[in-house]
């Protein structure tokens, strides 16, 4: 299945490139800046693209750049050692997924399994029907987050920018002194 087959631009970002211009020669027609499926995935602008993950540069390569955010607060990332990379935030892990952009958007992100286990649909569902749907750069994320004993529970999620939540996440991880040895790699 395409991506344009499941994946629907709900709340567009009009003057703003999308993070994944810059990719368009491999994919053909790469999509827009915005909210995907009411906030299911979001495409970053270039300029968000390249400042979302700053506060992460110790634990992953400073020469990342953000594409793609899911509803959660986790990034889908360029990296040009290791081409497209997912950062599971409160995990603190990261997976290399491919280096073909093609793949990524048109197989990848339509995997039945990936939509339920890596994007949580199922779970993104139940919140957007109580806290409705998401807009440009807002996710959903765990009051308290997960890393410091927040419940997975829908009543225990608030919508905030994500990239402040990424900033917050990233400097506070800094200051309890995590390392890239920390950071949990899967191939």
């Amino acid at each position: 299945m395409a991506f344009d087959d499941f994946y629907r631009l709900t709340c567009p970002v009009m003057s703003l490139e999308s993070s994944f211009h810059s990719f368009s020669g491999q994919v053909g027609r790469s999509p827009q800046a915005g909210v995907y499926n009411s906030g299911l995935l979001t495409t970053v602008d270039s300029k968000l693209g390249k400042s979302m993950l700053k506060d992460w540069h110790f634990l992953i390569t400073d020469r990342c750049h953000a594409l793609m955010t899911t509803a959660f607060g986790n990034v889908f990332y360029w990296d040009a050692e290791e081409g497209i990379c997912f950062l599971e935030v409160q995990g603190l892990q990261v997976t290399a997924i491919t280096r073909d952009l093609h793949v990524f958007l048109n197989e990848f992100l339509t995997d039945p399994k990936i939509l339920e286990s890596v994007l949580r649909k199922d779970d993104f569902e139940e919140l957007a029907s109580l806290k409705g749907p998401l807009s440009y750069n807002r996710s959903f994320f765990l009051v308290p987050w997960q890393m410091l004993g927040g419940i997975e529970k829908a009543e225990n999620y608030d919508v905030g920018d994500c990239d402040v939540y990424l900033s917050l996440v990233g400097q506070a991880l800094q200051a309890k002194g995590f390392t890239r040895e920390d950071l949990r790699r899967s191939p």
